[in-house]
């Protein structure tokens, strides 16, 4: 049950390749979902990722118990955006929004 959806990505101005993926129950009411996924190394190569010169994050508030990744599209909307040069600012500014802004209930 998550607050926030968060994605983080280097030199893509756009999140539509990081969606989340579907959750997948097996029998025993088990998922295989992850909160954190790996790097695409598709996208941008590993040894580019180092040096990248832009950082975008992506922060999409939802109601605690409602995420859905299966119905998370492209076309939602996100309450927080920031792109930074050179820096990991991005990550420490989503954070900062998150904990100003607290959770759903």
């Amino acid at each position: 049950m998550v607050d926030y959806v968060v994605i983080f990505t280097h030199d893509m101005n756009y999140f539509t390749t990081t969606l989340p993926e579907t959750i997948h129950t097996d029998q025993n009411g088990f998922s295989d979902w992850s909160p954190v996924t790996s790097v695409d190394d598709t996208q941008i190569p590993a040894s580019l990722l180092d040096r990248a010169h832009r950082e975008y994050a992506w922060v999409f508030r939802v109601h605690r118990g409602t995420f859905d990744p299966g119905k998370f599209t492209s076309r939602r909307r996100p309450q927080y955006t920031k792109t930074e040069s050179r820096s990991t600012k991005s990550i420490e500014a989503a954070m900062d929004f998150m904990a100003e802004n607290g959770a759903t209930q």
